[in-house]
């Protein structure tokens, strides 16, 4: 597994930690693991298509 790949797997854990954070208001928790979610499964989306090259 490349380096990218360790990292989006971690953007999709760090959204997954913040959601289930009680310290962190909902509404902005929620805005947070949606944009980390996001980001992880792009950078895992993009290492699929060039995996496939």
């Amino acid at each position: 597994m490349s380096a990218r790949a360790v990292g989006a797997y971690v953007f999709v854990l760090a959204g997954w930690l913040v959601a289930s954070a009680e310290a962190v208001p909902l509404g902005f928790a929620v805005v947070i693991a949606c944009l980390l979610y996001a980001q992880g499964v792009r950078m895992i989306w993009v290492e699929a298509k060039e995996n496939q090259r």
